[in-house]
C-alpha cells in the first residue's frame, strides 16, 4: 500500500500522473506523492479550483477536472457531473428515481446525483437499462 504524506492545502498539485496500472504521481511544489489508484475517491471541481479526494486527505490543483479525467480515466475514473469524476472501483450503488435522477453511493457512504448528461454512459458501464 503506498505512504501518503499531506504537503500544506497551501501547495497546489501541479499535476496528476499515471506511474504503473496502479499507482498516481501527484505532483505539489518540488515533492511527488505516490498515491495507491485505490485511495483515489473522487475529484470536483469548482470555479477556480479541482479537489481531488483520497483515503488521506483532499489535494488542491489548479488544474481542469477534464485533465485530470483524462489522465486517470484509464484507470477507472468516471465523470458523473460537469463536475465530478468518481473511482468506479469504490461505486457500491446506482439507484434510479425516475427517468432522469440517478444517485450514486460510493463504498465511503458519500452519495452523488449523476448528471443527466452522464447517466447514459454510467447506466451502460454499471449494466443498468437507459
Amino acid at each position: 500500500m503506498a505512504q501518503f504524506f499531506a504537503l500544506p492545502p497551501t501547495v497546489l498539485v501541479q499535476f496528476v500522473r499515471v506511474i504503473d496500472g496502479s499507482s498516481v504521481g501527484i505532483r505539489q511544489g518540488s515533492s511527488t506523492t505516490v498515491v495507491s489508484w485505490r485511495d483515489i475517491i473522487y475529484v470536483r471541481s469548482d470555479k477556480k479550483h479541482t479537489w481531488i479526494r483520497t483515503t488521506h486527505g483532499t489535494l488542491k490543483s489548479s488544474g481542469a477536472l477534464a485533465d485530470i479525467v483524462e489522465t486517470l480515466s484509464p484507470l477507472g475514473l468516471v465523470r458523473i457531473h460537469r463536475g465530478t469524476a468518481v473511482n468506479a472501483g469504490r461505486i457500491r450503488s446506482l439507484v434510479g428515481h425516475g427517468r432522469h435522477r440517478v444517485t450514486l453511493t460510493l463504498d465511503t457512504g458519500e452519495a452523488f446525483l449523476v448528471g443527466r448528461k452522464f447517466q447514459r454512459g454510467v447506466r451502460s458501464r454499471f449494466g443498468f437499462r437507459n
